[in-house]
């Protein structure tokens, strides 16, 4: 048998498909937009983008110190003062926490896990939604408890303007 001569010229690796090495590495470098979490019937799901972008600025204002930390009315100064930059009209940035709100209280398990700790599930909804998409996204694929265990009781206060529902 004879030798088989390797050529030390050819390329090493994946198949990149005539796509330069460079290229690949712009397209990786693009920052991620979060995706859409809440489902609605509009073609408008844009105010998704402003509600998570007010989160990071708002979180940014308390930035080294754990939101777990923060009271419910520092998250509410916090989220005022950036819905104010913002939004055009800050009102809708409630009704926009609300919406969330509303999609992470129908995660399997959500609401009752808040009964059985005794927390209202619409005030907990809102300290996820401050602590961002991630925590967002996380509670609704793997589940609140899994996500945040029982540090929920923290959230009894909500951040924005909701009538309390009773618990049980």
């Amino acid at each position: 048998m004879g030798k088989t001569k390797k050529n030390r010229n050819a390329k090493q690796g994946i198949d990149t498909m005539g796509v330069s090495t460079s290229e690949i590495a712009k397209e990786i470098s693009k920052p991620q937009t979060a995706m859409p979490i809440y489902e609605s019937n509009d073609d408008d799901t844009d105010w998704q983008t402003m509600l998570w972008e007010v989160t990071k600025n708002a979180r940014k204002l308390y930035d080294g110190i754990s939101t777990l930390c923060l009271s419910y009315t520092e998250k509410q100064d916090a989220i005022a003062e950036v819905a104010e930059i913002t939004y055009d009209d800050p009102a809708m940035m409630i009704e926009h926490i609300k919406m969330m709100a509303k999609r992470l209280c129908q995660v399997p398990g959500f609401r009752a896990y808040c009964s059985k700790l005794g927390v209202g599930p619409d005030c907990v909804a809102q300290h996820i939604i401050f602590d961002g998409y991630a925590k967002v996204k996380a509670v609704i694929e793997r589940g609140l408890e899994p996500v945040y265990g029982e540090t929920i009781v923290l959230f009894s206060m909500p951040i924005v303007g909701y009538e309390l529902e009773p618990v049980g």
